[in-house]
C-alpha cells in the first residue's frame, strides 16, 4: 500500500537526517580546529570565500554531497520549503509500480512527528548506564583524554571522572566529537578523595596496573557497579591510586610493544567490562529521574539557539517519543557499489 512506502519513506529520512547530524558535527568541529590553527578570522575576505566555494566543489566530487549540491542548485531548497501544516511534500506518484490494483493516496505525516535527533536521544536514554565509570587520572595529553570520552559515550556509559592535581583536561572536539555535551564530568584534584567518594556510592574502584597482585582483566571478579581507573601516559597511575584502589588489572599483550597507549588501553578495558556486566546482568538502566533529567538537558541542546524549536522540543517532554531502532553499520561506498554489482541469487532476500 502506498501508506507502507511512506513510513518507508520517513523511516530513511529519519536515520538519513542523524547519519547527516553527526557527519556535520564531525566536520564543523574539524572546520574549527582548522580555522584556530589557520588563523582564519584575520583572512582577507575574498580568500575566504575562494575557500567557501572550493569546499563546494569539492562536494561535488563526492557522490551523495554531488546530489544534495545539485538538487538544491536546481530546485532552490530552502528551510521553509513545504506545506505550512507540516504534511509530506506534494510527491508525483504517476511512475511508481501500484502494490495492488487501487492505490491509497499518500499518507501525510502527523502533525506532530517528532524530529528524528529527540528519537536517537530516546535510543540514547534506553542504553545510558552508570553501572561501569572511568576515571582518568593526570592524562598529560587531551586527545587520549578526549578518545576515551568518546568511546565512553558510544558505550552508554553515562559519566566520566578526571583527576587533576593542577590544571583542568581541556578535551579535544575534533576528537570527542562534542559528545561530552551529553555527559556527566567530573573534574577532582586528589586521587584518594576520588576513590573515596566513588566508594562510598558503591564502586568497587579498580585500577589499570602491572604491579604486584594484578590479573588480567577478564579475571577480574565483578559483583556490582565498577570503576576502572587509567593513569598518565608515562608514569601510570600514582602511588596513592595503586595503594587505594579495591584490585589492579592489567590487559595481556603478546607482541615486542608490552603495554597499549591508554585511549586504546581504557576503549578495550570499558568495551570487556561492559559485556561482562551485561552478560551477568550487572549493568543497570538508568533511573526514571536520572533519564528525567538528562532528557531536559539533551532536548534543549539538541534544540540549539533557536527559541521556536527549543519550545517545540521541550513541549516532548511529557510524552517523549519512541526510540529510534539501533544503530546499523553504514556501509562504506567500495562495498555498497559491491554489493549492488554483485548479482543476486534467488531467494537472497525475502520479499516485503
Amino acid at each position: 500500500m502506498r501508506s507502507g512506502r511512506w513510513r518507508r519513506w520517513r523511516a530513511m529520512v529519519d536515520e538519513l537526517e542523524e547519519a547527516m547530524r553527526i557527519a556535520a558535527a564531525q566536520l564543523e568541529d574539524c572546520r574549527r580546529a582548522l580555522a584556530d590553527r589557520e588563523a582564519y578570522a584575520r583572512w582577507p575576505a575574498h580568500q575566504r570565500e575562494a575557500l567557501r566555494r572550493e569546499i563546494v566543489r569539492l562536494a561535488q566530487d563526492m557522490p551523495f554531497l554531488a546530489e544534495l549540491v545539485e538538487t538544491a542548485r536546481r530546485d532552490d531548497v530552502r528551510r521553509d520549503d513545504g506545506p505550512p501544516d507540516g504534511t509530506l511534500a506534494p510527491h508525483d506518484a504517476s511512475d511508481e509500480p501500484v502494490d495492488g490494483p487501487a492505490a491509497d493516496p499518500p499518507a501525510p505525516a502527523r502533525l506532530d512527528e517528532p524530529p528524528a535527533r529527540l528519537r536517537s536521544a530516546e535510543r540514547a536514554l534506553a542504553h545510558r548506564t552508570r553501572s561501569l565509570v572511568p576515571v582518568l587520572e593526570e592524562l598529560a595529553s587531551p586527545r587520549n583524554a578526549s578518545a576515551v570520552v568518546r568511546t565512553a559515550e558510544a558505550l552508554g556509559l553515562q559519566e566520566i571522572h578526571f583527576v587533576q592535581s593542577a590544571g583542568r583536561v581541556r578535551l579535544n572536539r575534533s576528537v570527542s566529537t562534542s559528545c561530552e555535551q551529553f555527559l556527566d564530568l567530573h573534574h577532582h584534584r586528589d586521587s584518594r578523595e576520588t576513590i573515596d567518594a566513588l566508594r562510598s556510592r558503591g564502586y568497587r574502584v579498580l585500577a589499570a596496573d602491572f604491579g604486584p597482585g594484578a590479573i588480567p582483566l577478564e579475571e577480574v571478579p565483578l559483583e556490582g557497579p565498577v570503576a576502572l581507573l587509567f593513569g598518565s601516559e608515562q608514569l601510570g597511575v600514582t602511588r596513592v591510586a595503586r595503594e587505594q584502589a579495591d584490585g589492579l588489572f592489567y590487559l595481556p599483550t603478546v607482541g615486542f610493544a608490552s603495554y597499549l597507549n591508554v585511549s586504546v588501553a581504557a576503549a578495550i578495558s570499558l568495551w570487556v567490562t561492559d559485556r561482562r556486566l551485561r552478560e551477568a546482568g550487572l549493568r543497570q538502566p538508568l533511573r526514571e529521574a536520572d533519564k528525567a533529567r538528562l532528557r531536559r538537558r539533551w532536548y534543549a541542546r539538541l534544540a540549539g539557539a533557536d527559541p521556536r524549536r527549543r519550545r517545540e522540543y521541550l513541549a516532548w517532554l511529557g510524552s517523549p517519543p519512541e526510540p529510534l531502532p539501533d544503530v546499523r553499520p553504514i556501509p562504506s561506498r567500495e562495498k555498497a557499489r559491491e554489493s549492488r554489482e554483485t548479482p543476486e541469487e534467488p531467494g537472497d532476500h525475502a520479499s516485503e
